[in-house]
């Protein structure tokens, strides 16, 4: 998902999904906690013992402000960063970060900051599958999303955004990487026949991101009506992109 490089001596790095979902839409400032899982194999088998080399970075390459949690514990795969302060452009978003780590050589960065009501930072460690959707930037926007789903009124089920390929790029690298644009917040909606958007349809603390991808959860829905799931990507370079599909609920079975 591209975004300015924190740093060459660190080798990865991991989007993370912020819900600061219910604020007034306006900037704001959160803490932010983020744990780490513990089956997360391509972290736990290349981070240091220490830890040093785990850094929370925003899209344009800075380090944010953080301590590590209480309890931090590399032998039994336990770490939670907690974030000082970060600064969001839409406080009613999903909003993106990055962890960093794999600095074999990398020292302490964390402080000692207070940290209150923090909001929950997700990593998350599934791949795209089943429903998923191709950015088409070359179709007139007036027209009905090509790319359809079906479900029953019951099912509430993922949809897979492909958002990579039509993220900008640098000519030039950066710190040795070419990454440039990236995603700063994502909004969900859900329109119906009349444009009318309902967030009974959809449950948005479920987005996730992974590396050229956004999850979009699609719930309810009354039965043989047709609805656009819209995935609203908001980047670094102030594009506002507009991924759509058509998710069709059809309750084909008795009740």
């Amino acid at each position: 998902m591209s975004g300015n490089w924190y740093d060459i001596n660190w080798k990865m790095r991991r989007p993370v999904a912020v819900n600061v979902l219910g604020g007034g839409g306006g900037p704001g400032t959160f803490d932010i906690q983020i744990n780490i899982p513990k089956d997360w194999d391509d972290f736990w088998e290349n981070v240091n013992v220490n830890m040093f080399d785990v850094v929370p970075v925003n899209v344009d390459g800075l380090l944010l402000p953080f301590k590590r949690a209480a309890g931090a514990n590399y032998a039994d795969r336990i770490l939670t960063l907690e974030l000082d302060a970060v600064a969001i452009i839409n406080s009613d978003s999903i909003a993106f970060l990055y962890v960093y780590w794999m600095n074999t050589g990398a020292s302490d960065q964390a402080t000692s900051p207070t940290i209150t009501s923090a909001k929950d930072g997700y990593i998350f460690l599934g791949q795209p599958t089943g429903r998923v959707v191709q950015a088409l930037p070359n179709r007139a926007a007036t027209e009905a999303p090509q790319t359809s789903f079906t479900k029953t009124t019951n099912e509430a089920v993922d949809v897979w955004f492909n958002i990579g390929s039509i993220l900008m790029q640098r000519k030039s690298t950066y710190k040795l990487r070419k990454g440039y644009e990236a995603i700063n917040y994502v909004q969900v909606r859900s329109l119906a026949a009349d444009g009318s958007d309902d967030a009974n349809r959809y449950d948005e603390a479920e987005t996730r991101f992974i590396p050229g991808w956004v999850k979009v959860r699609s719930k309810a829905g009354s039965n043989n009506t047709d609805y656009t799931l819209e995935c609203l990507v908001f980047t670094s370079a102030t594009q506002i992109i507009s991924l759509r599909c058509l998710i069709k609920v059809r309750d084909l079975l008795p009740a």
